[in-house]
């Protein structure tokens, strides 16, 4: 979305070039077309229709998420945040259902998960995106209801820009990673 809603001879549009005062050069995935200063300013006008609505789209998920009202805990090496409870019959299903679909075992969509001790590893194997591990309260063993808190685990490169003040609150590095 670079150069949203932004004047054409800023220079902002990465896939516009400025030819002279009235002609444009706009690359369009495989395409290159020649536009007059009118039609170029119409593009724009489309373009900056559909990626508003992206972004509408992007900032209401992030709003229905709420992310930032997420609880933060400290594990013993990591940290992350609780996303959810369940109960222990469910952990033990979840778990099931990510060796099964180990991505392993597999090259379907299902397939990508994998088991590493308690956690489960959320990727294709070539990078991980997360890792949800339980976490049981030892004092009370379970939670009221028998119930176990469901982690995101932020990893050490997460925590780290944390550590470094880059960041001051550990939302804002959630988002797309």
């Amino acid at each position: 979305m670079t150069g949203l809603h932004t004047q054409l001879d800023w220079g902002c549009r990465r896939f516009f070039k400025q030819l002279n005062k009235n002609t444009f050069e706009v690359y369009l995935g495989k395409k290159t077309l020649i536009l007059s200063e009118l039609e170029a300013a119409d593009l724009c006008f489309c373009i900056n229709r559909v990626c508003q609505e992206y972004k509408n789209s992007i900032i209401e998920v992030e709003n229905a998420l709420e992310t930032w009202n997420f609880e933060f805990v400290k594990l013993s090496e990591s940290g992350g945040f609780i996303l959810f409870s369940v109960r222990q019959e469910l952990w033990e299903l979840m778990q099931q259902f990510a060796n099964e679909f180990d991505y392993v075992k597999g090259k379907s969509e299902w397939h990508l998960f994998h088991r590493k001790d308690i956690s489960i590893r959320v990727s294709r194997g070539i990078r991980d995106h997360t890792f949800i591990l339980p976490k049981i309260d030892i004092r009370l063993d379970l939670l009221p209801n028998n119930k176990i808190n469901i982690i995101y685990e932020l990893n050490n490169v997460n925590l780290q820009f944390i550590e470094t003040g880059k960041f001051t609150l550990w939302q804002q590095y959630i988002g797309i990673q």
